[in-house]
């Protein structure tokens, strides 16, 4: 045992310096072939310390030198195969999981991510304006280019832990974590106004943006198809903007059938109603997070719903003159869009305008 102590320590000691000296690439290079026997040089010579140790070393020395330095080489032979193994499984999954082009993720890694999220977590689907007009007028290598400095602004407007991906031609797809709805909006406005930085043939590169939010017990495919949806009616509401679809937010079609459906009933609307009425509005309109809605009530503006506001709001009285200066619309289209919006006033109110929104 203090023989195989002291040889233990020896071996150490020299690969140390030898490591020290030469660098790892020592144990992987047959260049550095001489280092084995210098390493266990000393090995057998603590034998010296025992009694009739000067015969032992003479018998044993060279045959445990050799043992010991063929060990070495066949480890080497072996960690080195292992290591240009791990180097290509390496190389192949980067070129299975990474878009050549730009450097990010692609589509089958998102795919694989999308399925392992968890309620809370953001998805964000963007794709470039007018991306086709570049490779026309351009040329596909401006094209690519353009594609190029798309993907590293939008990583480095991101956080460590999130994601971004290229999914599609000129689409790409943001994943957040750890985030509420109004951080994830920030970060995703972020990266819409760093690639309003960049420019192709002397017109800036702008981004229309989806997002939504993983919902519990939601399929991360359902809150994809949102995030999606979203996208879609950021390029129909003119584009280079971003638009949340809140989970249970209506719909265009959806706002208006309630709306025909409160309007319809045979009884006075209730504060209940006109709060449902006000979500329906704010949801139907293309990036709008907030809103107000007033009802005329013997002569003053009354306001009856809030979204995005505190509720000590609720019950404030604004005459039409001051409420004409906010919204800053001609009187004609200020009292034709009110008439438009909703027809139906509560028991005793004057039935012109019912209903005001603003987007915010």
């Amino acid at each position: 045992m203090p023989a195989a102590l002291i040889a233990g320590a020896s071996i150490l000691l020299i690969a140390g310096v030898v490591w020290r000296a030469a660098g790892s690439s020592v144990f992987l290079s047959w260049r550095w072939w001489w280092a084995a026997p210098l390493i266990f040089s000393l090995n057998s010579l603590v034998l010296l310390l025992f009694p009739g140790g000067q015969a032992l070393v003479q018998r044993v020395y060279l045959p445990v030198l050799i043992v010991h330095c063929l060990g070495l080489w066949a480890a080497q032979v072996v960690v080195g195969m292992r290591a240009r193994h791990l180097a290509q499984t390496s190389a192949l999954r980067r070129e299975a999981y990474l878009d050549a082009l730009t450097g990010v993720s692609n589509r089958r890694q998102f795919d694989l991510d999308l399925a392992r999220l968890e309620a809370g977590a953001q998805l964000v689907m963007l794709d470039i304006d007018y991306f086709k007009q570049v490779n026309d007028r351009l040329g596909h290598a401006e094209g690519d280019r353009v594609l190029r400095e798309v993907a590293r602004t939008l990583a480095h407007s991101l956080r460590a832990q999130d994601h971004v991906y290229r999914v599609g031609g000129e689409e790409f797809a943001l994943i957040l974590t750890g985030l509420d709805a109004t951080q994830g909006c920030a970060v995703t406005q972020r990266c819409l106004d760093g690639v309003r930085t960049l420019s192709a043939g002397g017109q800036t590169v702008t981004l229309s943006a989806g997002w939504s939010q993983v919902q519990p017990g939601e399929p991360s495919q359902r809150a994809l198809a949102r995030a999606d949806a979203a996208l879609y009616r950021a390029k129909n509401a003119g584009r280079d903007q971003l638009v949340m679809d809140i989970a249970g937010q209506d719909s265009g079609a959806q706002a208006a059938q309630r709306t025909l459906a409160l309007l319809a009933a045979d009884r006075d609307p209730t504060a209940a109603d006109w709060c449902a009425l006000l979500e329906a509005a704010v949801g139907s309109v293309p990036g709008a997070q907030a809103g107000t809605l007033f009802v005329l009530d013997r002569g003053d503006f009354l306001l009856t719903a809030q979204r995005g506001f505190g509720d000590d709001l609720l019950g404030h009285r604004r005459s039409p003159a001051s409420l004409l200066r906010w919204y800053a619309d001609p009187v004609d289209a200020w009292q034709g869009a009110s008439r438009a919006c909703c027809g139906a006033t509560p028991s005793g109110t004057t039935p012109w305008p019912p209903l005001t929104s603003k987007r915010s």
